[in-house]
């Protein structure tokens, strides 16, 4: 491999009326075994994306394109990599009025959308039942529980704001959590425990006037939460082959002939056998005979947390 850098020109510099400057330098190579553009790219001279302009730290390197030139084109020729800089700068997504710090500003690019996917249908609505919060268990007439699926439909609201700091430890933190109270998020009303940050993300900004002068720094905090008409916790069937009874764990037995047909094997006849299918559970583990209430279990698959610290703004117009 021959790839032999010769040197640099710099290119154009323009800026717009919002002081937003772009520019660009030319490294300059020449080639004679066929290299290819990717061989190219992996040159020393060439810097990293993000990499301040020599001449200004606001110009950061933002692109990079390889073209052959003079020459054959395959064989033998020259390489042009163009190195591409710019300043970054805020698009129209801010206040006008920059004298209003970017942390102060109102949210900006506020959606709501419908988010659908399966779930077991595993309650079902009777009279008297909160929207959001069906009470029936489905289960067949032999008090099995179907294998059935249901559309659940939620909203997903989108927005971003901007504050003066941020820490790097609360995206963690924060994905996938669930609000602990009532809140309000950009007029949305969000019940405790209905809302679940699906993206958090943080982007480091810098403002600068018409002069090219550094006004602000700010994050940029972009949020995706979904918000349930369900509480934001798991329902599951209680159901298992072994039962609390006495006080001690038990293998569920079933009885082809006797008059008690489930229970413990010393309970039943010698023709009892073990069940090989799941019975019905209450809270305290004990079997649910038939004609009997079925018991869920609520677990919480999210940390259910305060959002406070975020201080994601109650309003979409102040």
């Amino acid at each position: 491999m021959s790839i032999t850098y010769k040197g640099i020109r710099n290119g154009p510099y323009d800026k717009d009326a919002s002081g937003g400057i772009t520019t660009s330098r030319v490294l300059l190579y020449h080639f004679n075994n066929a290299e290819t553009s990717v061989e190219v790219s992996q040159q020393s001279e060439i810097p990293a994306h993000g990499t301040p302009h020599p001449d200004d730290d606001s110009l950061l390197l933002v692109g990079v394109s390889i073209n052959a030139t003079e020459g054959d084109g395959i064989k033998s020729g020259k390489y042009e990599v163009t190195l591409n800089y710019a300043r970054q700068t805020v698009s129209g997504s801010f206040s006008s009025d920059q004298t209003v710090a970017p942390w102060k500003r109102n949210p900006y690019d506020i959606s709501l959308t419908p988010v659908e996917y399966s779930k077991v249908f595993d309650k079902s609505y009777v009279d008297g039942d909160a929207n959001g919060e069906p009470s029936n268990p489905v289960l067949n007439p032999a008090e099995d529980p179907y294998e059935d699926t249901i559309a659940e439909r939620n909203t997903v609201l989108r927005f971003s704001y901007n504050l003066e700091t941020w820490k790097p430890h609360w995206i963690n933190y924060y994905i996938d959590t669930v609000n602990s109270s009532d809140v309000i998020v950009c007029d949305i009303g969000i019940k405790a425990k209905r809302g679940c940050v699906r993206n958090l993300s943080a982007t480091r900004l810098v403002e600068y006037d018409s002069s090219g002068d550094e006004t602000y720094i700010y994050w940029r905090i972009d949020v995706e939460i979904e918000v349930s008409r369900r509480p934001w916790q798991r329902e599951i069937l209680a159901r298992g082959l072994f039962f609390i009874t006495g006080g001690k764990k038990e293998r569920i037995y079933f009885d082809p002939t006797g008059a008690t047909k489930f229970g413990k094997k010393d309970d039943l006849s010698d023709d009892a056998m073990p069940v090989d299918e799941p019975q019905l559970l209450d809270s305290d583990g004990a079997l649910v005979g038939y004609g009997g209430t079925p018991y869920y279990q609520t677990f919480y698959d999210k940390f259910i947390t305060s959002w406070r610290a975020l201080s994601f703004p109650r309003r979409a117009q102040s």
